[in-house]
């Protein structure tokens, strides 16, 4: 197929040439239904009809899709026109590193500054399972505004997870059999020379070769041929960087760059992570000490100054890349404190300041309460097993909870137990109240603050059973001022969808909002003065950004992070203590007629809205960085085929002739719109909204209605049917019940659909009459998310774990059978699966959950 400039590919329109490669052409493009500019890549004519040429195309494709990271480029589409495959991806203005060098070596500064970038995105590969296998200059771009994205994963290996009864990990789309050579000479390692088998550890060595050449200037490994190049690889080992460099190269740098390039995997960096800790260990005088004895304090402040972001960016494990406008500079030191696989709940410095109390989930097994000392790596275990902690009081009081279970799916840091009293010297816990989600001690220890959820409302209540504040959404992470006067607060204002504010409640129940239009806040603490706020937080997806903001609301970035942060508390002294957090919501599912589950992951957040009756489709929200400020819809094959983008805005439904998908708008705002989107040809239909907080939305039977349940400012959630064609005002029905997102949407034959009353029992409510019929053999505790053909509904109990056990019932009955459990094989980090959706014979479901892997550190000199 010729390209021509306005030749139109689907919806992209082709602008101008920006160049070629080796398996076809990229240019400027115009995206016609979001109206922005892409850059689209175009296989050759040469290669559209070589099935080997498609396969790699089609795996870079979807390598990129099942990654979000900054420093990876972002792929946005995928498609074939006219007999020519296309990807469509994010537009770089900038260049490679290979024309940013320009054949000389770059300063030191910059040098690291990139290297780090490129870690952070390799580590986001690796953990994706992605292993590139041809880094290497060209394939590393540079913003203009210094921003580093990885490039081509045309060549990459992924490693696909085995099943439960398997005893090898398999890889799919390219295996490396022994004897296949992929990458470049002069950047592979030496086991992929020796078509030996690979895994990540030859993008450290890759990494490594860049890293040399970025300060030396010249290749690490370089021969008057390819085999030459080769033979260096294998047998030689680079100049050292001080005789090649002009600029002075610490030892400590040179020794980071060869340890990278070991010719021994297994002698190497095991990860992308270990490479920013070893960069740690450049902090202090080492770094700064120039060839002379005679460097003067000034000349030692620029290595200074980044030995103190390195540690930083060694401690998060992905870097902070930009500090504050004004002001000092940033950390002058980190400690890291737990090394296990797996994620830290909760974490509070103890009253001597030395020791830090935190509760953790390591590698999939229960939560339990850990304490640690700065001066020690290793963690005690405190006797309480299958318990969250709450805080710590300056009297050396835990406030725990107990037996605590998930409160809200897509809230995962909020955990509901038995709230329970320990001394942190030892001894047994004494129980003070149930159903507690949120606990913290006042500052003199003597009385508790904890937040409850009673009657559809998240209270703050301090002393228990006095409230100071209630709200629909949900309150998170209570924590007093250091005079005890005011209780700080997260204000989650839309449960399940990230719309937040910081705000700040007296004695007496007088509010006020510090900071709002967060779209994710992950714990807050006060600063020692009580003149600030610091929380973590993000206006576009992961919370990773650290903000002080003051009780006059003056809002300020105390620093900002590449990776997701989790604030848990501030020392007296100004000792920060966080996680860095790696986080994903996936979304898995089985096929009608297929074996196993298979991983239908999109970008960061992908959150399942509906699946069609026919099991052959879904529907999913993409809520986090990747899917935008107003997030993104797609339609899925579950064959796991590249899915389609259909829209901004939040789904909830999917029409019974699969034409429509029900959405809002601006979701959690007030200019929040119930719109239609056409999953075919056609226009959006936007629907009459009133004024109302939309909770969730569903089609009626024969599509003719939408059902949906909202409240209006201080009143109860209310069932409402509204007409779709006619428009009009929404009638309200079911007077007394409540609904739960998953259970509003079980639209059965008979014209009724599943309600819950306040105390969570469950009934079939009637859209046509007004007496609702109780469900028997269904808890208040259970959820239905589906009908079988028979009449019974699936039904199930979350239990905590990162599995869920389904059962059907019969509803009239309560007649209960067995039907399967469900949930991913590996548990490491996983918050239990949640928005279940299942076809009426059982062939296909799908399910989601979130899972989160976290370090824990101390920060020393944010100011």
């Amino acid at each position: 197929m010729s390209v021509t400039a306005r030749l139109v590919l689907s919806r992209y329109r082709i602008v101008s040439p920006l160049g070629e490669g080796g398996m076809g052409a990229v240019y400027r493009a115009r995206d016609t239904k979001l109206e922005r500019e892409v850059a689209i890549k175009i296989l050759s004519e040469a290669l559209a009809t070589d099935p080997a040429a498609l396969a790699r195309f089609e795996r870079e494709a979807q390598a990129v899709a099942t990654l979000s990271h900054p420093n990876i480029l972002g792929i946005h589409d995928f498609g074939v026109e006219r007999g020519t495959p296309y990807a469509v991806m994010e537009l770089l203005e900038g260049q490679t590193l290979r024309e940013l060098m320009g054949g000389a070596a770059v300063p030191p500064r910059k040098a690291v500054e990139y290297a780090l970038q490129i870690a952070a995105g390799l580590a986001a590969a690796h953990a994706g399972g992605i292993t590139h296998r041809d880094i290497k200059p060209e394939n590393v771009f540079v913003t203009r505004d210094g921003h580093v994205k990885i490039l081509d994963f045309g060549l990459a290996k992924q490693r696909q997870a085995a099943p439960a009864d398997a005893t090898v990990v398999t890889t799919r789309n390219m295996s490396t059999e022994p004897g296949m050579v992929m990458g470049t000479v002069g950047y592979m390692a030496p086991e992929q020379i020796r078509g030996q088998p690979i895994d990540h550890r030859v993008d450290i060595f890759a990494f490594g070769a860049v890293l040399y050449e970025l300060l030396a200037g010249r290749r690490a490994f370089q021969g008057a041929t390819p085999a030459d190049t080769a033979s260096a690889v294998l047998k030689e080992d680079p100049p050292e960087l001080a005789t090649t460099a002009a600029a002075h190269i610490p030892p400590s740098l040179d020794r980071i760059v060869r340890r990278c390039l070991e010719k021994n995997p297994d002698e190497r960096f095991q990860s992308a992570r270990d490479v920013a800790f070893a960069l740690e260990a450049m902090s202090g005088s080492s770094v700064a000490t120039g060839p002379s004895a005679a460097v003067t304090q000034r000349k030692r402040r620029p290595w200074m100054a980044i030995a103190a972001v390195l540690a930083v960016a060694a401690a998060l494990a992905a870097a902070f890349v930009v500090g504050r406008s004004s002001g000092p500079s940033g950390p002058s030191r980190i400690t890291r404190l737990t090394y296990r696989h797996g994620q830290v709940d909760a974490a509070r410095f103890a009253p001597d300041g030395q020791t830090i109390v935190y509760s953790a989930s390591w590698n999939g097994s229960p939560y339990e309460v850990f304490s640690t000392r700065l001066d020690s790596t290793e963690s005690r275990a405190l006797g309480f097993p299958g318990t969250v902690l709450a805080a710590v009081s300056a009297t050396g009081d835990m406030a725990l909870l107990r037996n605590a279970v998930p409160f809200i799916a897509t809230q995962p840091t909020a955990q509901e137990g038995m709230l329970a009293r320990a001394p942190l010297a030892g001894g047994s816990a004494r129980d003070l109240a149930e159903a507690v989600q949120f606990a913290e001690w006042s500052p003199d220890g003597k009385q508790l603050a904890v937040v409850r959820f009673l009657d559809g409302k998240s209270r703050l209540e301090c002393p228990i059973g006095r409230v100071l504040y209630e709200t629909g959404g949900l309150i998170a992470n209570p924590r007093f001022s250091p005079r005890g006067d005011r209780i700080a607060f997260l204000d989650i204002l839309s449960v399940g969808f990230f719309k937040s504010a910081v705000s700040i409640v007296d004695l007496s129940g007088q509010r006020t909002v510090l900071a709002t239009s967060l779209t994710m806040t992950n714990g807050l603490a006060w600063s020692p003065s009580g003149e600030e706020v610091w929380f973590a937080g993000g206006r576009n997806g992961l919370a990773k950004d650290l903000y002080a903001v003051t009780l006059s609301g003056r809002e300020r970035i105390v620093f900002r992070t590449l990776t997701g942060i989790h604030l848990f508390d501030i020392g007296a002294d100004g000792r920060v203590l966080l996680a860095q957090e790696l986080r994903r919501r996936e979304l898995w599912g089985r096929a009608p007629g297929a074996v196993e589950d298979r991983d239908l992951s999109w970008m960061d957040t992908s959150a399942p809205a509906q699946l069609a009756t026919d099991g052959k489709r879904l529907v999913f929200n993409e809520q986090g960085e990747g899917g935008g400020s107003e997030y993104s819809v797609y339609l899925r094959a579950m064959d796991g085929s590249v899915p389609v983008r259909i829209g901004s805005g939040s789904a909830f439904d999917l029409s019974a002739d699969g034409k429509w998908i029900l959405t809002i708008a601006h979701y959690g705002t007030p200019s929040q719109r119930i719109v239609l989107l056409p999953t075919g040809a056609g226009q959006p239909r936007e629907l009459p909204t009133e004024p109302l907080t939309y909770q969730a939305l569903y089609f009626g039977p024969g599509g003719r209605t939408i059902i949906f349940s909202a409240m209006k400012p201080g009143e109860a959630p209310k069932m409402y049917m509204q007409d779709i064609n006619a428009g009009g005002t929404p009638r309200a029905f079911g007077e007394g019940m409540l609904t739960g997102i998953s259970d509003a949407g079980l639209t059965l034959a008979e014209e009724r659909i599943v309600v819950r009353d306040s105390s969570g029992q469950p009934f079939l409510q009637s859209l046509t009459e007004g007496n609702p019929k109780p469900i028997h053999g269904i808890s208040p505790n259970e959820t239905s998310f589906g009908r079988s053909k028979d009449g019974w509904l699936y039904v199930f109990a979350r239990s905590g774990g990162p599995r869920t056990r389904v059962f059907l019932v019969d509803p009239a009955t309560g007649r209960r059978e067995f039907w399967k459990e469900i949930g991913p094989a590996d548990a490491t980090g996983v918050w239990p699966p949640d928005s279940h959706y299942v076809t009426p014979d059982g062939e296909a479901y799908i399910y989601s959950f979130a899972r989160r892997l976290s370090d824990l550190y101390v920060v020393e000199g944010l100011r």
